[in-house]
């Protein structure tokens, strides 16, 4: 490969990438998977938000450093990244999802 193709592949990946360090990744559901989730981004220096009926355990809370939110519009005001790690229960067949960018 010609040096100026792989320095041009290398200039579109850094022009497409963003520093993940600092922002706000929030997850719906802290379950098993949820949880599982949440660990990932820890090295990362990221803040760390989740929505859940049942609220983690204060000792998870303190490890992980996260932040509870009571309901999901909460979260998603302060978040940058959501992910959805819940079950599909016949209550939630008719919700839906959106995908829209954060003012």
């Amino acid at each position: 490969m010609p040096s100026r193709i792989l320095a041009r592949f290398f200039a579109d990946c850094v022009e497409r990438s963003y520093d993940v360090e600092g922002m706000h990744v929030g997850t719906v559901a802290a379950g098993r998977i949820g949880l599982a989730v949440l660990r990932r981004p820890k090295p990362f220096d990221m803040h760390l938000h989740y929505y859940d009926r049942h609220r983690l355990s204060e000792a998870v809370e303190k490890e992980l450093g996260v932040a509870w939110h009571p309901n999901v519009e909460d979260m998603l005001k302060v978040c940058d990244v959501v992910t959805i790690n819940a079950p599909l229960h016949p209550e939630r067949r008719t919700s839906s999802t959106t995908n829209c960018s954060r003012k």
